[in-house]
């Protein structure tokens, strides 16, 4: 782009401003090294050096501000030669034709027959990379026409963004997309952030890892969203935010700008409290956020900035009303994964469980103090290559959302995973590294959660019943604060009176205040129903703290760091129930066909599927006027149509499954799993139907090697 010291083309004379004062020309855009012509397909094109830049139908206001922005020449000169350009016939018959055309920006297109994706080399006007779902070729399309049109007839036009963000580089795009593999492009990623003097893990090079695929994760993350005929929001999707948290100088911006060039069309931006500066930008480029240095004043349940986190995480649309025109309403869409430096974590309890967090430490090596340019430089091939394998296997890419992760049982960390986990397919030591990594993972959010108004509560109540302050009053529970010891004149105790723990007594030894304490006990919801709300418990009569066993227990499984599952059962002496809700460690899932015909590949136990299914063929017969002696009879008012119509066939499944594992003496983890879904039984009814066996003891697990055993007792025969 030149200054506004130019040539003028009429008598040669050096030109200070607009106007020759030699002969009175004016400059022409031409002295700026930008040049306007007539485009093939009509309307105009702003051309540097040749090359176009940008393309333009009508000449009204907007373009000159558009070409202002672009060429940096004076609005005069600007506006001089649009006029003359719209002075002829063919122009005007032009303009009016491109009335009737609204053009629309968008980063990305996906529709049933095609993906397009937005790349920009950083010279010319960005471009659409094209793939059809049915070819593996690319093609280039400057704009996109869907054969849409809005509500005046008017047909809709999209072309890529091209604005500041861009220019300023807020915003990366890919420059092309470069051929790869899965295998190539992970293993490209793991020498990337393993480089000690582009960052230094400390130790943790593995989680490091283990978060770069989460965040790979995010240029398929819109396969989690419903494919439904109507669109759904804020529904069946999750994307994680992941804070990189410690001190200063740990290299939280540095891990922060490696992962940046890894995940999908990032948007980065220091901390800020206007919260509209966010979404607003967000829903036009629909990528993902790293944001800088994001500790805020608030982060309540109340603050904008966590309800903003909590929106995106789940991608609830922001909707804002028009205070001069309430009738119009503007809304903006945000979903995606979101990147956070910080010291501290958040005060809300729901934000803070939809992170992922990494601890960032002070490392021991002179690195260099400065990033390194071949950190760009690097990244930018992965951007590369990451579009090439988001465009060749989007379509086919599958996000199994019933799957568990083996170890964990905190929900939204195994939400966060979900992409992560689809890559095992293409990659299988994916899910080493996701095994060796969760549990540390979920320790350390189970640390934040400890520290919450209801992480405090609930440890505060465990410790009291670990002590033995716990009640069965009418058949409820209610916990403690201490017992008052009488004692007789020999100094021997005669008896001790209980003595209820109340919301004062919280507030003295926890210091948490009355208020908080029943908002907290009413969101745990673990009072039963039927306790009174004042009861006499030893001489007086207050408000106890009341809890069902079953439901206690799943919030010390999320809140206390060291709970070992079912710990309360055993301590109130009760038998351990069945928690469906909550996922036991050894839950499994498999993944969906890829993942079930790798492990039938492997031995199961000692067996192969053949003989799986041999083993079934070889099933004693079972007499059928036996079975219907030990049937029970059906009372006569229950309707057939109240049983379902396939359980006898799952019990004779189930029961041929216990004679295999008796037969065979011992199977491996995932046998009896692989045994009835074998037989057309899903996945969830296996995992509760092995569940139901494990709990009557029918079958037995090792709790060291997993494997699965018959419980030996004599034959009743």
């Amino acid at each position: 782009m030149g200054d506004n010291t130019s040539i003028c083309s009429e008598c040669g004379a050096n030109i200070h401003g607009h106007k020759c004062d030699n002969c009175g020309a004016f400059v022409k855009l031409l002295a700026y090294g930008y040049n306007v012509k007539k485009a093939p397909t009509g309307g105009y094109l702003l051309e540097d050096d040749g090359q176009p830049i940008y393309s333009f139908k009508s000449t009204g206001s907007k373009t000159v501000g558009a070409l202002i922005d672009r060429t940096g020449a004076p609005r005069e000169i600007l506006e001089r030669e649009l006029a003359l350009l719209a002075s002829t016939k063919a122009h005007v018959e032009e303009t009016e034709e491109e009335e009737e055309v609204l053009v629309k920006y968008r980063s990305s297109l996906v529709t049933p027959d095609y993906l397009a994706e937005q790349v920009w080399d950083g010279k010319t006007a960005p471009v659409y990379i094209v793939r059809h779902f049915d070819d593996d070729q690319f093609k280039t399309e400057v704009e996109i026409s869907l054969g849409e049109a809005d509500d005046r007839g008017r047909e809709i036009i999209y072309r890529p963004v091209y604005n500041e963000h861009l220019l300023t580089g807020m915003v990366t795009v890919p420059q092309k997309a470069v051929k790869t593999n899965f295998d190539e492009l992970i293993q490209e990623t793991f020498d990337y952030l393993g480089q000690t003097e582009f960052f230094d893990p400390c130790g943790k090079e593995e989680q490091v890892r283990l978060t770069g695929l989460i965040v790979m994760g995010s240029w398929f993350l819109d396969r989690m969203i419903p494919n439904t005929a109507i669109p759904v929001a804020g529904f069946g999707r999750f994307a994680p935010i992941i804070p990189i948290r410690g001190p200063s100088e740990t290299g939280k911006n540095r891990l922060a700008n490696m992962f940046r060039f890894l995940s999908y069309r990032p948007f980065f931006v220091e901390s800020t409290h206007r919260i509209p500066s966010l979404f607003r930008p967000l829903s036009l480029w629909k990528g993902t956020l790293i944001m800088d240095e994001a500790d805020f004043y608030k982060t309540g349940p109340q603050a904008d900035i966590t309800q903003f986190l909590n929106c995106r995480a789940t991608g609830t649309p922001i909707s804002r009303q028009n205070p001069d025109k309430v009738s119009e309403s503007q809304v903006f869409e945000s979903f995606g994964i979101t990147i956070l430096t910080q010291r501290q974590h958040f005060d809300d309890n729901a934000t803070e469980s939809r992170s992922v967090p990494f601890y960032t430490e002070r490392t021991s090596h002179k690195i260099p103090t400065i990033e390194l340019d071949e950190v760009v430089e690097w990244g930018l091939r992965l951007q590369n290559k990451l579009l090439y394998l988001r465009l060749m296997y989007w379509n086919r890419f599958k996000i199994d959302k019933r799957y568990w992760v083996s170890g964990i049982s905190d929900h939204r960390l195994n939400s966060a995973l979900l992409p992560t986990v689809s890559l095992i397919k293409f990659e299988p030591k994916i899910q080493g590294i996701i095994e060796k990594c969760v549990i540390p993972i979920e320790r350390a959010k189970r640390q934040i959660k400890a520290t919450s108004t209801d992480g405090r509560l609930v440890n505060f109540l465990w410790d009291k019943i670990i002590d033995g302050y716990y009640l069965i009053h009418n058949l409820h529970y209610c916990v403690l604060d201490r017992f008052e010891i009488i004692t007789g004149d020999d100094g021997e105790v005669e008896d001790k009176i209980p003595v209820a723990l109340t919301t004062s007594k919280i507030k003295e030894s926890a210091g948490i205040g009355y208020k908080t304490t029943r908002k907290a006990l009413n969101s745990l919801n673990m009072t039963p129903e039927e306790a009174p709300p004042r009861a006499r418990i030893g001489k007086y009569s207050s408000r106890p703290i009341w809890f069902i066993p079953e439901k206690l227990e799943k919030h010390l499984r999320e809140f206390v760091i060291d709970y070992e599952e079912n710990s309360i059962f055993e301590k109130l002496g009760l038998n351990v129930p069945h928690v469906p809700d909550v996922p036991l460690p050894n839950t499994r899932y498999l993944l969906d066909a890829y993942m079930k015909n790798t492990i039938q590949e492997t031995p199961i136990g000692g067996l192969q599927v053949e003989q799986v299914e041999q083993v079934e063929q070889n099933d004693p017969v079972v007499d059928e006027e036996e079975e219907k002696k030990t049937t029970p009879e059906r009372p006569p008012h229950v309707e057939d149509a109240t049983i379902r119509p396939d359980i006898e066939k799952e019990k004779t499944i189930v029961n041929r499954l216990v004679k295999a594992i008796k037969m065979e003496k011992q199977v491996g983890e995932l046998w009896p799993q692989t045994y009835l879904t074998d037989r057309g039984i899903s996945q969830f009814d296996a995992k509760n139907i092995i569940e139901g066996l494990r709990l009557s003891k029918l079958i037995i697990q090792d709790t060291e090697k997993k494997h699965w055993t018959v419980r030996e007792e004599e034959d009743p025969r």
